[in-house]
């Protein structure tokens, strides 16, 4: 019967510790999705119609016009892949 019981005792460690990883796991991919999507949404809010209107004033300098085009294409793309 002991043998029994820790055959019991070593499936069931080996549970814990499979879901204990898999939690780790989920926990630091939670944190690169979440940095992810927080830099996504620093690119909305800067391209959105609002700053549009600030944005205006870049497109008088050549980066200017550069760094907005880049911005406001990712922005595009972002919008996309996210389905917002």
């Amino acid at each position: 019967m002991d043998s029994a019981r820790g055959d019991v005792w070593i499936e069931a460690y080996r549970y814990f510790y499979l879901a204990y990883y898999n939690e780790l796991l989920a926990s630091d991919l939670g944190r690169r999705l979440d940095r992810w999507g927080n830099a996504m949404n620093l690119v909305i809010a800067l391209t959105s119609s609002g700053s549009a209107i600030s944005g205006w004033a870049l497109w008088k300098t050549d980066r200017g016009l550069i760094v907005w085009s880049i911005l406001a294409g990712s922005d595009r793309d972002c919008r996309r892949s996210w389905r917002i």
